[in-house]
């Protein structure tokens, strides 16, 4: 198995999408990450970003809908939402990305979601 970051939670306060969405995009200009935004015009409910960190790393999806509740990308059946794990591969990557994304993670938590769960395979920090 290689390294992985699995991660889920749901926001406090759905209201703060925008900032969530400032802070992410505003990383990965930080980091010179490619992204995605497909969130749509500032009053939507739903958040949908994609970060792509450099080598050979899995993109970094953050997808939540109006209830705060972040989906995993491929999430093919709904089931129990304590199922909902997010799930980033960076065995192929660079150790800098794996870093960079749980420092994402924990900015996250520190902020927006105080219960996100985040299980690193590489005991990094």
């Amino acid at each position: 198995m290689g390294a992985s970051i699995y991660y889920r939670g749901r926001l406090a306060d759905p209201g703060r999408f925008q900032e969530l969405r400032h802070d992410l995009l505003q990383f990965a200009d930080r980091v010179k990450w490619e992204f995605l935004d497909l969130t749509g015009p500032d009053e939507s409910q739903i958040l949908e970003i994609i970060l792509y960190p450099p080598g050979q790393c899995e993109p970094v999806f953050f997808l939540f809908d109006s209830e705060g509740r972040l989906h995993p990308a491929y999430q093919v059946d709904a089931g129990d939402e304590a199922s909902w794990w997010c799930c980033v591969k960076t065995q192929y990557g660079p150790v800098e990305a794996h870093v960079r994304i749980l420092e994402l993670l924990r900015h996250i938590q520190q902020h927006y979601i105080p219960d996100l769960e985040v299980d690193s395979s590489l005991p990094i920090l």
